[in-house]
């Protein structure tokens, strides 16, 4: 059925004009008919689209009646079986996932998480097909029934590393379905994701290995973008097995800011106390009124110790600071005000502004300079004598 839809990566709009057709194309890689009449019936068209915002290729049609179940003819193939073999080795030894617990995503008959169990970690598979789960169960192999979506959460959960080959291309919400995956895994679990290369299909022309079956053709980028969007890092995508798949290294994305130390708590805050102490009896500016300097004053608990802030900038003069109150005037009142003690919190600005403090204001006998998480002492101007 051809209708309107958004993209299955990024929501965005999916170009209403084809990007190709193909007609008198099998309607699904698995629908094998019992008469040879069946079998002739069974062909259709297929509508690529692409998305206006990612790029995404996509079918513009609903996915097969099997899409949750893994199906693939690799227990044939002693020669995949060895390279996943030496693939799986390598993984486990490059992020250190021994005695970890690993899962396979999508283990169909348990193909590859058979040559996954046989490596010095806690394996586990999910899939949707319950014959396939009953098969696996039947080699020992410890497998969930389960389809992942964004809100999957799986028995044996959260995991440190897993493996998801050749199955997103058919899921009809790829993006939930990693996302659900995210959801199961430990902060910075590593993983494989492979996918057909796009890239290598229109590189060779080979229009005949477009198939029902996958609904999202991608290339490096689009792959991605949408690993990126779903919470993953991606650390490499390589073309593999003769070009044909897609290889992705990713992680679990780690929070940049949620373990780190509250600035009021900070070096940058107990300098700055220290050297408001040290100069507690006589009156101490800040120069500088950015983000930097206005957010640290308020908080770091600091405005009652400053007469002024000093700002070179006129909009800002005759004004108070967001959050302190402390009152914003220009440079020149630091004669005014016989200021003798500054801190220096402009950002990339701070040295220059330390160049004008040494070259016009040689009242201002104390001068300090915040650079990034410390206080900076030029020797040209001490902190006390």
């Amino acid at each position: 059925m051809t209708h309107q839809f958004s993209c299955r990566s990024c929501q965005g709009p999916v170009r209403p004009d084809s990007v190709f057709v193909l007609s008198d194309v099998p309607r699904s890689a698995q629908g094998f008919g019992k008469t040879r009449a069946e079998a002739l019936a069974m062909s259709g068209k297929l509508e690529l689209n692409e998305c206006s915002y990612c790029g995404l290729v996509q079918l513009n049609s609903d996915p097969v009646d099997y899409h949750k179940d893994v199906i693939r003819s690799a227990g044939v193939s002693a020669v995949l079986l060895k390279q996943k073999g030496e693939q799986i080795s390598q993984f486990i030894d490059q992020f250190q996932l021994h005695e970890k617990k690993v899962l396979e995503v999508g283990c169909g008959r348990g193909e590859f998480l058979s040559v996954l169990n046989q490596y010095n970690v806690q394996a586990f598979g999910i899939e949707h097909s319950d014959t396939s789960v009953t098969h696996c169960a039947a080699l020992g192999l410890n497998v969930e029934q389960a389809y992942l979506t964004a809100e999957a959460r799986l028995k044996a959960g959260p995991f440190d590393g897993f493996l998801f080959f050749m199955f997103l291309e058919h899921l009809p919400a790829p993006k939930d379905a990693l996302i659900g995956l995210a959801a199961n895994l430990q902060a910075g679990a590593p993983g494989i994701i492979e996918v057909p290369s796009l890239d290598f299909l229109l590189r060779k022309s080979l229009l005949t290995e477009f198939i029902a079956d996958h609904l999202s053709y991608f290339t490096k980028s689009t792959l991605e973008i949408l690993l990126s969007s779903a919470g993953f890092e991606v650390l490499g995508i390589e073309e593999a097995r003769d070009d044909y798949v897609l290889s992705a290294t990713v992680r679990k994305r780690v929070p940049l800011i949620r373990n780190t130390t509250n600035p009021s708590n900070g070096a940058l805050a107990s300098e700055i106390r220290d050297f408001l102490k040290i100069h507690s009896a006589a009156p101490v500016a800040v120069w500088g009124a950015g983000h930097q300097a206005l957010t640290s004053i308020s908080m770091f608990g600091i405005a009652s110790q400053l007469s002024m802030i000093v700002d070179s900038s006129p909009a800002k003069q005759g004004l108070f600071a967001p959050g302190s109150g402390v009152p914003i005037r220009p440079p020149s009142d630091l004669i005014k005000d016989n200021i003798e003690a500054v801190i220096v919190m402009a950002g990339s600005y701070s040295d220059e502004i330390f160049q004008i403090l040494c070259a016009d204001f040689p009242s201002v006998r104390f001068v300090v300079v915040a650079k990034e998480d410390c206080l900076v002492y030029p020797a040209d101007k001490p902190v006390l004598e």
